[in-house]
């Protein structure tokens, strides 16, 4: 049930144009085994002179950046993907405090699947193009600080 929910969660996925935004820090190589449960992370003393909205944005390419591994099955992997915005909602306070996360993001991107049909990405919002990206994606993230770690965790596409 809980591989269900959350792949209801990551298929609500969702909304951006074919912009991005850049990373403060750049996103490591992966060298985890790949899989659907995946938590970016990142060292809080990496990150130290980084806003929450750059925390934010690099913890969220390191997630969609898992799934462009050749080890991803071909329904979850990306051939590219592009980070258009990354905003901190004050209204978002009270969600954040329910999932126990310090701050919640909302993101706004575009993906491009490795195969359109039958991918795990086209579930949820944004419009699938002619070209096989699916541009105007939107989601919800929290980041939590814990010990010496960020970590990401994907909320949904509303409150």
């Amino acid at each position: 049930m809980k591989f269900i929910s959350l792949i209801l969660v990551v298929f609500a996925v969702s909304a951006c144009s074919p912009t991005a935004i850049s990373s403060p820090v750049s996103s490591p190589t992966l060298t985890v085994q790949w899989s659907i449960e995946y938590i970016a992370t990142a060292s809080v003393d990496a990150l130290k002179q980084q806003s929450p909205k750059e925390i934010a944005s690099y913890l969220f390419d390191q997630w969609l950046n898992h799934s462009k591994a050749s080890e991803a099955p071909l329904r979850y992997r990306l051939e590219d993907y592009q980070i258009r915005e990354v905003e901190l909602p004050e209204n978002l306070e009270a969600l954040a405090k329910e999932q126990s996360v310090d701050f919640v993001a909302a993101v706004t991107f575009s993906v491009k699947p490795t195969q359109v049909p039958y991918s795990y990405w086209v579930a949820g919002n944004g419009t699938v193009t002619e070209e096989g990206w699916i541009k105007n994606k939107f989601l919800l993230v929290g980041v939590v600080e814990k010990d010496v770690i960020y970590k990401l965790s994907v909320i949904g596409t509303g409150p």
